[in-house]
């Protein structure tokens, strides 16, 4: 079964510097088959930095996820990215993001 890949990208202007920052970010599988686990990977474009995370609770078990999986990687994704600017150019160990009603934690 295992339907696509989410694989997209957040954008965040960065006016010190007068360019475009581009966050790219995938969604990981344990396998390709089914309600799995679930990962999210992410990397700044044109750098050497990507980073990976475990996501718990399974994602599968909210309802909002099976038909909003694109949202849940872009809100993931832009935690994220948020995180790396606020904080000295680097991911987190960890991070919890609360997505329709949940705490995701990612590490």
């Amino acid at each position: 079964m295992g339907g696509k890949t989410i694989s997209s990208e957040v954008k965040f202007k960065d006016t010190l510097r007068n360019t475009e920052l581009v966050f790219k970010y995938t969604e990981t599988k344990s396998s390709n088959a089914g309600g799995g686990p679930r990962g999210i990977s992410i990397y700044l474009k044109g750098a050497q930095n990507k980073k990976a995370y475990d996501i718990t609770p399974n994602p599968h078990d909210n309802k909002a996820y099976n038909k909003g999986q694109d949202a849940f990687y872009k809100a993931l994704g832009t935690a994220l990215a948020t995180h790396y600017l606020q904080n000295g150019d680097k991911f987190p160990a960890k991070l919890t993001e609360k997505w329709k009603g949940t705490d995701y934690k990612m590490k």
